[in-house]
C-alpha cells in the first residue's frame, strides 16, 4: 500500500499518471481538490483588470462571490487571495478567459499554507475543470 500525503506529492504522481492505475485514489485525489480551499494569485495588473472589467458596483460583486464589501477591498488590492470558484463566478461578467487567467497567475495556494510557484498550467487545468466542472478543453 502507498499512502500519499501532501500536495506537493499528489501533484508528482499526477503529473507521471499514476492515478491512471488506481481508481480508489484518482477518486481520492478528485475529492481532495473539491474539498479543499484554492487560491490562485494573480499579478497585480490583471486583478485589477478582471476587477475593472466586470464592471459591476462593488457591492454586487462582494454578493456574486459571497464575501462581505470589505473583503472585496482586500481581494482588488490584492491583500487577499481569490479562490478557483470565486474567479469562476466573476469570469462570465468580464471579457476575460480562464486562460487569462491561468497566464497571469503567480502561484497557486491549496489550503492555508502550500504554494506551488511556478504555476504548473496543465495542473492547475486540471483543478479548474474539477472545481468548476468545465473540460479541460475548454481552457
Amino acid at each position: 500500500t502507498i499512502r500519499i500525503t501532501g500536495w506537493k506529492n499528489y501533484s508528482s504522481f499526477w503529473k507521471i499518471n499514476l492515478f491512471d492505475r488506481c481508481v480508489r485514489k484518482k477518486e481520492t485525489f478528485i475529492k481532495s481538490i473539491k474539498v479543499t480551499d484554492m487560491y490562485l494569485s494573480l499579478n497585480d495588473n490583471f486583478r485589477e483588470k478582471l476587477f475593472s472589467s466586470a464592471d459591476l458596483p462593488h457591492a454586487e460583486i462582494a454578493s456574486l462571490i459571497g464575501v462581505s464589501s470589505s473583503h472585496t477591498s482586500r481581494l482588488i488590492n490584492g491583500r487577499s487571495l481569490l479562490r478557483i470558484e470565486q474567479i469562476d463566478k466573476l469570469l462570465p461578467f468580464t471579457s476575460l478567459s480562464w486562460s487569462d487567467v491561468i497566464k497571469n497567475s503567480v502561484y497557486l495556494r491549496i489550503g492555508t499554507k502550500e504554494i506551488f510557484a511556478p504555476i504548473d498550467e496543465n495542473i492547475v487545468k486540471f483543478i479548474i475543470s474539477q472545481k468548476t466542472n468545465l473540460k479541460i478543453l475548454d481552457f
